[in-house]
């Protein structure tokens, strides 16, 4: 079950997040979400916006993502390539999970697709486990867009159908 995330829930998702940024460097990707990033602040932000998603499993939250309508602002640039279509879309972003629940980015990008049919997401260079798990459920790779700080990400576009 997915549901959106409250206030009270700011504990576990940062539980959450604090796993996937271990996770993240003990597979060699040391440079994203790095000094505090995600902040209680960008998490808070997250829920009190409505973005804010839990996955649960057994009444347990086990994942967090944020999910967006676009547009994004750092996806107006892209280089090295081009987004599949300019029609509009929804944005996932901070998806993470505890690691110890399988199957995690199928039931979110599930239920991501319930609500839009045209999806866009961006990852760090560094984020193999990411950028496999977006190629096995059909994303195509379409450049690289930068952060605000100006910092490359991977950007990757996935349409319904």
């Amino acid at each position: 079950m997915i549901r959106k995330a409250i206030d009270s829930d700011l504990l576990e998702i940062k539980k959450i997040v604090a796993k996937a940024r271990d996770i993240m460097k003990s597979s060699g990707n040391v440079n994203q979400w790095v000094d505090g990033y995600p902040t209680r602040e960008v998490l808070l932000a997250d829920v009190r916006s409505g973005n804010a998603y839990l996955l649960l499993r057994e009444n347990k939250a086990v994942a967090y993502f944020a999910m967006l309508d676009g547009p994004e602002i750092t996806y107006n640039l892209i280089v090295e390539g081009c987004w599949l279509n300019d029609d509009s879309y929804g944005v996932l972003h901070r998806v993470a999970s505890n690691g110890k629940a399988k199957g995690v980015f199928q039931e979110i990008l599930l239920y991501a697709s319930s609500h839009y049919d045209n999806i866009r997401i961006d990852t760090h260079h560094d984020n193999k486990i990411m950028q496999r798990l977006l190629q096995e459920n059909g994303f195509v790779h379409c450049g690289v867009i930068f952060l605000t700080d100006g910092s490359p990400r991977l950007a990757y576009q996935r349409i319904k159908g």
